[in-house]
């Protein structure tokens, strides 16, 4: 494992959901990823030990730097963002609830993904402010369709496509915290 943990260190990490409403942003180091199916479709679990000073939740209320938080990121557009960005373990994150837009019908997310960029003695480039490359909303860059993103569709194809996954959805296109 990099980091200079063990694997036997997983066992020890006390993670807590993030429960985010708009405005609020989550930002560290991935150290787990998996993928759940709670009856509505897969969608990607991240677990993210804090980096950023800036993350909060509830509306606001800060996440402790070092604390661990476990975003469950169901809804089209967070699993798709996820998908683009080809987050991995390792990998510095930024996410920020957009909340639902004016005139739509789902909850939008920034998201960015600083990859792991090991350094000459082997550890990871520290100190990235993942929180600063989503401060002015960007536009999604799109690139023409490429044989890797071919072989990733085909990587993702069971995994539900937009609308597909809020046949069960609350209010807004989403799927409530159990």
């Amino acid at each position: 494992m990099k980091s200079g943990r063990s694997l036997a260190d997983l066992l020890d990490i006390v993670a807590e959901a993030w429960f985010p409403e708009p405005g609020d942003l989550l930002g560290g180091e991935i150290i787990e990823l998996e993928t759940t199916d709670r009856g509505w479709g897969p969608y990607p679990v991240v677990t993210v030990r804090v980096t950023e000073a800036r993350s909060t939740e509830r509306g606001g209320n800060a996440v402790s730097v070092g604390s661990v938080r476990v975003w469950h990121a169901f809804g089209a557009v967070a699993k798709n963002k996820l998908k683009e960005q080809r987050s991995r373990v390792g990998d510095q994150l930024v996410a920020r609830d957009l909340g639902v837009r004016p005139g739509k019908s789902y909850r939008d997310w920034q998201v960015k993904v600083v990859k792991e960029s090991p350094l000459a003695d082997g550890t990871v480039s520290a100190g990235v402010d993942v929180a600063g490359l989503i401060e002015h909303r960007m536009q999604p860059q799109f690139d023409a369709v490429s044989d890797q993103q071919h072989v990733d569709e085909q990587r993702y194809a069971d995994m539900p496509r937009s609308g597909a996954d809020t046949a069960q959805a609350g209010p807004g296109g989403e799927i409530p915290y159990r």
